[in-house]
């Protein structure tokens, strides 16, 4: 499975995907992850064929952290490719 991390935003595209799954409704998609370096440089590119969430977690929210808000999608696929 691939593990996808990033901080909080405005979108929560990711969690209405891994809702609709949740409720029967399953919807493959594509996905490409592109990997980039500091100058805006493409590093790699990778292909994740028929993909759908099996798993979502939100931010562990504490009192007294001061950590970011970091939300993970994990996904299952049928096939990777590297381009």
């Amino acid at each position: 499975n691939l593990s996808l991390k990033r901080g909080m935003t405005t979108s929560n595209d990711f969690y209405k995907w891994f809702a609709d799954v949740a409720s029967g409704f399953v919807e493959r998609r594509n996905v490409s992850l592109i990997v980039f370096d500091v100058r805006g440089d493409k590093l790699a590119t990778w292909h994740f064929d028929n993909a759908y969430p099996v798993k979502w977690s939100g931010p562990q929210f504490q009192a007294s952290a001061n950590g970011a808000a970091i939300e993970t999608l994990e996904l299952a696929y049928d096939a990777m490719r590297l381009a």
